[in-house]
Order: structure tokens, then sequence, then C-alpha cells
């Protein structure tokens, strides 16, 4: 992980998020990853990418405890998934977007925003 970690976030902080509110910050944050790859900045998307995976370790730390297995299961396949973007040399926005989009799919609240991603 890059030298900005969020030492601030603490497990308990993010516990106290309500799951949709999780949901949605770690996908403002893999919008951001989004946005430097369409960018073509690799330093910085990496350093968004690697601030998503802080995100989703914290969330599936929570959802160990009190969410159903079968959401761990799909959260953790999409970690999986961005894992696979970060070491790609041909990664691209599309990849991004499918993770985002795969998060948001999560909820049914989530889901209906029918936020631009």
């Amino acid at each position: 992980m890059s030298g900005e970690s969020r030492a601030h976030l603490s497990l308990e902080k993010w516990a106290a998020l309500s799951v949709d509110k999780q949901i949605l910050n770690t996908a403002s944050e893999l919008g951001r990853v989004k946005s430097w790859v369409v960018r073509g900045d690799r330093l910085l998307a990496n350093q968004a990418m690697e601030r998503s995976f802080e995100l989703l370790d914290l969330t599936s730390e929570v959802w160990r405890k009190n969410q159903p297995v079968h959401l761990l299961r799909e959260l953790l396949r999409l970690r999986e998934a961005l894992a696979a973007s970060y070491i790609s040399e041909d990664r691209d926005a599309h990849e991004i977007r499918f993770c985002i989009k795969s998060l948001l799919d999560l909820r049914s609240s989530t889901h209906s925003l029918d936020l631009e991603v």
C-alpha cells in the first residue's frame, strides 16, 4: 500500500457506517481509479486502487460479523477482480466500471440509485 494510508479510518469508524455508505464510499474511490485510468496516470490510479483495497478490506472485516455470507463472498470476488486489474499491464476503464457496477449491485438500495459509472 502507499504511504498515504487512511490511518484515521479505523475498523470501528467504518463499522459505524451503514452498509450502503460503505458501498458508496468504496464505489467513489473506485470512480477515482477509473478516472485516473482514463487519463492514463498509472501512478495515481494505483494509489486510488490501493485505497480501494483498504476500504474493501475494512468492509469485508465488518461484513464477516454481520452480513450474509453470500454478500461477503461476492465482495471478495470483486476484490479479486480488482487485484487482477491492479497487476495487469493492459488495465482499462471497462474493468474498473465493471467492479463499480458489481459493488453497487450487491444491494438493491445502492443498485436502485442508478448512478452513472
